[in-house]
């Protein structure tokens, strides 16, 4: 066997790489994970952005004619000040923010008491955005998925497949999931992704189609979310929310119509097979805790949630002819760190951490013999007897991820991001 360096190949190789740093300083791709701010002013004039519960602030010129735009920006609130104007915008996830301020008008009278999601021209994406505060006030299961199918097209898959959305017709295992710009898509089958504890969620978006090449290996939608980060100012909070089983609602008994069975050759009369009605799903409750604020004034700021879910008292009756009944109960101690360093104006680095770790236990009863008479009593209800051991199941893991974005230039903008996802199973 022998090898022979090969020119033309290193040739294409270095073209590539080439060709790949002149995409990035040229083109105007959104990162997954921030927004941006354009807009037009004077030609050459001095444009500063300004987050005020940060510090964070960077200062560009307008080009020659007048357009500006800073990209990869943390979503917020901002403060665009240009020619002594000073104007609020909004930059939420993958958006692009307009910040240019009226000029040559007589006046200009605008009154409104609410927020609206602005329609983003810059884009030909089909996306839903949703804050916190917007989820908040509208009647939704707290779940990632409840407020992925808000989206236009989407719908709920089969249970079989977890109950997850699909967008636009495409299977429940063509999407794709992104927490701060990191995939957290399970690649095992595309059936699950990271728990990101929903109490820490500052945004969803939700893209549905004409999304770009970083969201890639989806043929379905992309649910793409931020955490909520630290300020200046210091927060801290806590909720419990409790789902009981007397407001959960219940499936019918199974009965059977009787007349001639044809594997006993005798006729019978109409009967229960099931008792669905005594099912129970159990009280469902999940505690959170949260803190925020800044470790280093304008600098350094943390975000920490811990979050314990419990489901118990779950029990599975069965048909008449089942040889075994389970009572279940899962745990899940989930938790959040967010870290956000302004290393300057011109730097920062984000550290994204979280566990999605689920525990659960199932119990295994045996029923009566069916052989000695079925396994439902007089009443009609099941008859438990010895117990034959637990079942115990064990999935998810860590997740960790640090981002840097430089703000090289007036219009080059290098983001960098690296991670690590873990998810297990055990029985």
């Amino acid at each position: 066997m022998s090898s022979r360096f090969n020119p033309p190949r290193l040739r294409k190789h270095a073209l590539a790489v080439a060709l790949g740093m002149c995409l990035v300083g040229g083109a105007q791709a959104q990162s997954n994970s921030t927004g941006s701010i354009a807009g037009t002013t004077e030609a050459g004039a001095t444009v500063t952005i300004e987050n005020p519960v940060t510090g964070f602030k960077r200062t560009i010129t307008a080009g020659a004619d007048g357009s500006y735009r800073i990209g990869a920006l943390p979503t917020g609130s901002y403060k665009v000040t240009t020619k002594d104007q000073t104007r609020d915008v909004s930059v939420t996830i993958g958006g692009t923010a307009t910040g240019s301020s009226a000029t040559n008008l007589d006046a200009i009278t605008v009154t409104g008491n609410g927020k609206i999601n602005a329609i983003d021209v810059s884009s030909v994406e089909s996306t839903t955005i949703l804050t916190a505060e917007q989820i908040a006030k509208i009647p939704v299961p707290r779940s990632i998925t409840a407020v992925a199918l808000l989206a236009p097209g989407a719908v709920r898959g089969d249970a079989a497949f977890g109950n997850l959305a699909s967008f636009g017709g495409s299977s429940v295992a063509e999407n794709a999931y992104f927490v701060n710009g990191f995939n957290i898509t399970n690649a095992f089958n595309n059936l699950n992704f990271g728990q990101i504890p929903f109490e820490a969620i500052a945004e969803q978006q939700v893209k549905t189609g004409g999304y770009g090449a970083e969201f890639g290996r989806s043929t379905g939608g992309v649910i793409n979310l931020v955490t909520k980060r630290g300020s200046n100012e210091f927060h801290a909070g806590g909720n419990i929310f409790i789902t009981p089983q007397s407001l959960d609602g219940y499936n019918p008994d199974v009965r059977t119509n009787g007349g001639f069975n044809v594997t006993t050759g005798l006729n019978e009369s109409p009967r229960v097979s099931a008792i669905n009605s005594r099912d129970t799903t159990g009280n469902i409750t999940t505690a959170s805790i949260w803190a925020s604020g800044a470790l280093v004034r304008d600098r350094l700021f943390a975000y920490a949630l811990l979050q314990y879910g419990r489901t118990s008292a779950a029990d599975t009756f069965g048909s008449e002819n089942s040889l075994t009944n389970t009572s279940f109960e899962s745990k899940q101690p989930t938790w959040v760190v967010k870290l956000d360093w302004n290393v300057s104006d011109s730097h920062l680095l984000e550290l994204t951490a979280f566990s999605d770790t689920n525990k659960s236990e199932t119990d295994v009863y045996n029923n009566l013999d069916p052989a000695a008479g079925g396994v439902f009593n007089a009443n009609r209800a099941l008859v438990r007897t010895s117990k034959l051991g637990t079942v115990f199941n064990e999935t998810g893991g860590d997740s960790y991820s640090l981002k840097y974005t430089g703000y090289l230039t007036d219009s080059f903008t290098l983001s960098a991001l690296a991670g690590r996802g873990k998810s297990s199973r055990s029985n």
